[in-house]
């Protein structure tokens, strides 16, 4: 690591980091620009004590302020120059990366609950999309539990579809409050009581299923809801004015294009137009309106 190449020169004034300003280091860089011309104040200060050949106490009280003042200055102005730098470079811009899971029903696979099994889930054949292809699916009678709930609040369970290792797509549901396995695609949540078990609502008359499937019978030519998925800010910015540039890294099926929508100051949505399932994308964030000026408390 090489240090800078400084010069005793009293510098009129101290350069600020612009937000128009390219992230440059180097010995001519912009971001190394005040802490050279603060280094070479406290140079030329050092300078003409020793042209002098005086120490310090050997000037007036008045003097030995002044110089203690300037100092203290050029070391304060180091510091927060270098504080508003490391503002612009983990807040005003952030490297991400998200992926997309592009999936959902486009026909059929409709849920009932079961008359022959308690507490039973039976689907209808139909079609899904998943991995950037159809996948069939046949009738499933019987194929998921809903779980009991024997504690004194109410739960949720959700019901979804996984694709097994031979290729079959297969209907399930999770324990009580429990989550989906990776990759699985959620068909409907089951709302169930405080209470509600096998012996007093053996056929699940208490509990009430909902469709939250994503149903795209257009796919892959028409997607009226496009995949999205929510990306979160490694640091607050101070409102949805940023932007985001996107690079698609991989994806399995058709690409098309991803867009941020949705802006917040902590996170915004990542959308696909394509079909492809399992985009990937590195996302940079800018924030050209960030004010890197600090706060008082970070100025004392």
């Amino acid at each position: 690591m090489a240090n800078l190449k400084e010069k005793a020169e009293w510098a009129e004034g101290i350069y600020q980091i612009e937000m128009t300003d390219p992230v440059v280091g180097g010995e001519d860089g912009i971001d190394n620009t005040p802490h050279k011309q603060l280094a070479e104040r406290t140079l030329f200060l050092k300078s003409e004590l020793e042209k002098q050949g005086a120490t310090l106490e050997s000037f007036s009280p008045e003097t030995q302020a002044e110089l203690i003042l300037g100092v203290a200055e050029a070391k304060a102005g180091a510091a927060a120059n270098a504080a508003r730098l490391s503002i612009l470079r983990t807040t005003g811009f952030q490297e991400l990366h998200a992926t997309i899971r592009n999936r959902g029903v486009k026909s059929g696979v409709e849920l009932t609950k079961s008359r022959t099994a308690t507490r039973n889930i039976s689907a209808s054949d139909g079609v899904v999309f998943m991995d950037g292809r159809e996948y069939p699916v046949d009738n499933q009678t019987n194929t998921a539990s809903v779980a009991s709930n024997t504690t004194a609040e109410d739960g949720t369970v959700i019901i979804y579809m996984f694709r097994t290792e031979a290729g079959i797509i297969d209907v399930a549901a999770t324990t009580l409050n429990g989550e989906m396995p990776e990759g699985a695609i959620e068909l409907a949540r089951a709302a169930v009581p405080a209470g509600n078990t096998e012996s007093n609502d053996p056929y699940l008359e208490n509990v009430i299923i909902t469709d939250s499937a994503r149903r795209e019978p257009g796919w892959p030519t028409v997607q009226r809801s496009p995949a999205f998925v929510p990306v979160p800010l490694a640091h607050d910015l101070p409102d949805g004015g940023y932007q985001v540039t996107a690079e698609i890294e991989g994806g399995e099926g058709r690409s098309g294009d991803v867009y941020a929508a949705d802006k917040l100051a902590n996170g915004f949505k990542l959308f696909t137009t394509g079909s492809a399932d399992n985009v990937s994308a590195r996302l940079l964030v800018q924030c050209p309106g960030l004010n890197l000026s600090l706060s008082d408390s970070e100025e004392e």
